[in-house]
């Protein structure tokens, strides 16, 4: 039976990867396969890391909308926290325990849902963390949340996340300074 690697690790967690190898031949014996490791990140892998991040934000957002919290958790990274500004859940949930109640109460309540993300922006931040901030807006046939979402990961991972409830005074995100 043949395995093939997405099969094992979701092509969103592939998306970003690039492998490199070099097959040596050898006398007598199999082929040595050696990983061949950058020395340095290229520009171009700078920027297949923010467009993952982008792509990590939107399916955190459509596992949202469906109610599939196994997916948003998986999107976590460790100790991650969540800051709700509004609404049923306001205050700063930490650690997956935490969250993880919060997005099944969530989903419990109002998946499914239609999203609808506009005015994605993404900057590098401190220690090569990647920030994801947009406006979404979630909706079902007799509800609709705007949020000012922000979304920061290390390491392809969530560490934090902020679900500001929109309101008239808050307009669209600003374009973020690269």
């Amino acid at each position: 039976m043949k395995t093939h690697l997405n099969q094992i690790v979701s092509p969103a967690a592939l998306a970003g990867i690039t492998l490199a190898f070099t097959i040596l031949p050898t006398q007598g014996g199999p082929a040595a396969v050696i990983p061949n490791r950058p020395a340095f990140e290229s520009a171009t892998q700078r920027n297949a890391s923010a467009t993952n991040a982008s792509a990590l934000a939107r399916d955190h957002w459509q596992s949202i909308a469906t109610g599939d919290v196994a997916g948003v958790m998986a999107g976590y990274g460790p100790a991650p926290v969540l800051h709700w500004d509004g609404g049923a859940f306001d205050g700063d949930h930490v650690g997956a325990p935490a969250i993880q109640a919060v997005w099944s109460r969530f989903a419990r309540a109002r998946a499914p849902l239609q999203v609808q993300v506009q005015n994605v922006r993404e900057k590098g931040g401190a220690g090569g963390s990647r920030i994801v901030t947009a406006n979404a807006v979630f909706r079902n046939h007799d509800w609709t949340y705007p949020v000012v979402y922000q979304l920061v990961f290390r390491q392809g991972r969530i560490v934090e996340e902020t679900w500001h409830i929109a309101d008239a005074d808050d307009g669209p995100v600003q374009n973020l300074p690269a």
